[in-house]
């Protein structure tokens, strides 16, 4: 996948690169207007030395599904004394809001 990438001159030879969000936003009467005048914008900054590239990011077809965040700490708690007590409780819980409408 490839995303855009704002490049711009900042002064004493530095540069700002800018990802995914260019910081470029408009409104118009229609999206055609509202899109020229986002182009305007970007045309009057890649005239003041900006340029403007893409970087070549991996996809998640080519790393494969992301783990979830808290999959690690999938059956911590199996080992403790009190989970089958606790799995009960939650599971007449859920029974009585099922029960209530709720």
């Amino acid at each position: 996948m490839k995303i855009p990438v704002l490049i711009e001159p900042i002064g004493n030879d530095r540069f700002r690169a800018r990802g995914v969000s260019l910081g470029l936003e408009a409104e118009g009467h229609t999206s055609e207007e509202a899109l020229e005048r986002v182009q305007e914008q970007l045309r009057s900054r890649l005239s003041q030395g900006g340029q403007l590239a893409f970087v070549e990011t991996e996809s998640r077809e080519q790393t494969g599904p992301a783990e979830h965040p808290l999959a690690k700490f999938a059956g911590c708690m199996s080992d403790e004394p009190l989970y089958e007590d606790w799995q009960a409780a939650v599971a007449e819980y859920r029974a009585s809001c099922d029960r209530e409408g709720a």
